[in-house]
C-alpha cells in the first residue's frame, strides 16, 4: 500500500477487540502532520473540522509547569452530526518511558472508540512530524486508520468510554523541526503507559481527565508542553464532522 493511499484511510482514537491481524507493507514515503487547530489559553474552546475518512489533531495552550492532570472535553460542533461524531476514534499519544524524547525507542497511544483491531505493521513503516509530541500522535493516527480498514464502526452509545492501550517499536531520526518515526516491529496491546485517562459521557460530549501515571512527573515531561488529541475517521465514511474541544483545569 503507497504511502499516499494509507493516509486516505483514517479517523480518531478507539478501542475495543484486540488484534493482531491486519497488516500491510512499508510505505514508499512517510505521512506527515494533519491540519492541526490550537488553543491560546485556559480555559479555551477550539473546533476542528475532521474530514469523512480522514484526520485531525486538536492542541491545548501551554501547560502550566507543575501540572500533571488536564482536562479535555470533546463535542460536536452541531448536534445534529452526533451519529458522526460518536464513529470517531480519539487519541492520546506518547512514549512507553513516561518520558518524551528523541530517544525514545517505543510510542504507545490511548483510544478511545469501539471496534478498535490493534493492526501488525511491518518494519519500515514511517511516519514524518515537525516535533516529537507530534511525532507520537501521527503514529497512533496511522493505527487508527488501519483500524478502521478491520473493525466495523458503530456508535458507542453501549459503551460510553471504551479504551485501550497499543505500543509500537520505533526509531526516531532526524531534528530540528524534521522527525521520522520508522516502525521496527509488532504492534501490541501496551504493557505500561505514560498517561492515565478516564472519562464520562455528558450528553453528547466526551470528558476526559488525563492525567501522568507517575506522580514524578509533569504532563510537560510526558508529552511536552502542549497537549495533543487526535481524531481519526473510519474509512470509507463521507460525512466530516466538526468537533469543538475544550481544554480547561491544568492542576
Amino acid at each position: 500500500m503507497a504511502g499516499s493511499t494509507l493516509c486516505r484511510i483514517g479517523h480518531l482514537l478507539g478501542l475495543a477487540a484486540v488484534s493482531l491481524a491486519l497488516t500491510i507493507p512499508a510505505a514508499a514515503d512517510a505521512r506527515t502532520d494533519g491540519p492541526v487547530a490550537s488553543a491560546a489559553f485556559f480555559p479555551s474552546g477550539i473546533s476542528v473540522t475532521v474530514p469523512g475518512g480522514g484526520w485531525a489533531t486538536a492542541s491545548s495552550p501551554t501547560m502550566p509547569p507543575k501540572a500533571k492532570e488536564i482536562t479535555v472535553t470533546t463535542a460536536p460542533a452541531s448536534p445534529s452530526d452526533a451519529d458522526v461524531f460518536d464513529l470517531l476514534s480519539q487519541m492520546f499519544a506518547g512514549p512507553e518511558t513516561g518520558k518524551l524524547s528523541a530517544r525514545a525507542k517505543v510510542g504507545v497511544c490511548v483510544f478511545l472508540t469501539t471496534n478498535f483491531v490493534i493492526p501488525a505493521i511491518e518494519p519500515n513503516e514511517s511516519v514524518d512530524a515537525s516535533g516529537v509530541s507530534q511525532l507520537f500522535l501521527n503514529l497512533c493516527v496511522q493505527m487508527a486508520i488501519l483500524s478502521s480498514v478491520r473493525g466495523k464502526a458503530t456508535a458507542a452509545a453501549a459503551r460510553p468510554c471504551p479504551q485501550v492501550g497499543a505500543s509500537v517499536p520505533i526509531k526516531i531520526t532526524g531534528g530540528k523541526g524534521r522527525y521520522r518515526a520508522t516502525v521496527t516491529g509488532s504492534a501490541r496491546r501496551a504493557r505500561s503507559r505514560g498517561l492515565k485517562v478516564t472519562c464520562h459521557r455528558q450528553g453528547t460530549a466526551m470528558v476526559m481527565k488525563v492525567r501522568t501515571r507517575s506522580r514524578k512527573r509533569t504532563l510537560r515531561q510526558v508529552v511536552g508542553n502542549r497537549i495533543l488529541i487526535g481524531f481519526a475517521s473510519p474509512a470509507g465514511t463521507s460525512r466530516g464532522v466538526r468537533v469543538r474541544v475544550v481544554f480547561s483545569h491544568p492542576k
